[in-house]
């Protein structure tokens, strides 16, 4: 069984795994800029994927050379393989800079691809690769990526009620 261990700060994440092998953190341009993470998940190869949000304009930065520029905030997701190299980092990012989305629950499947839900309001988003969706009202959407970060699809969830 594996342990992760997710520590969240003002400005940047700690992530300890396999009995604190190895920790990483996100660096901003200034201390006015917010990440944090709300979900782990680990694939069979032992990599590493944490979903959350990101505030603020500028570059963030999740070492290895794999850093993002934001707009304004978003939803972020990033991969990190078994010995704590990140791999890639994924945003949406909404057309009007006062809609907004975090990444919330994320998880893998046996293929390695991974799934994972937002929360953002009304507006347009691009998860990249083409796969964009608009929302009239504040929902919850569905996104599949595949194991190299290639946005598969994105669906909305909609909430019936008796």
């Amino acid at each position: 069984m594996r342990r992760i261990c997710l520590f969240i700060f003002a400005s940047y994440c700690i992530i300890y795994a396999k009995v604190n092998k190895w920790a990483r953190t996100v660096n901003t341009d200034n201390l006015s800029m917010l990440s944090s993470f709300f979900s782990v998940a680990a694939d069979a190869g032992g990599n590493v994927y944490m979903a959350g949000g990101i505030w603020g304009a500028g570059s963030y930065d999740f070492g290895g050379g794999v850093k993002i520029t934001m707009r304004h905030g978003g939803g972020v997701l990033v991969k990190y393989d078994s010995s704590g190299a990140s791999r890639w980092a994924r945003t949406v990012n909404a057309d009007n800079p006062s809609s907004s989305s975090s990444f919330y629950p994320v998880a893998v499947d046996a293929g390695g691809n991974v799934y994972m839900v937002c929360g953002p309001g009304p507006g347009s988003y691009d998860f990249g690769g083409g796969v964009r969706i608009t929302l009239r009202y504040q929902s919850g959407v569905l996104v599949k990526y595949d194991s190299l970060g290639t946005a598969k699809w994105a669906r909305m969830v909609t909430l019936a009620l008796d």
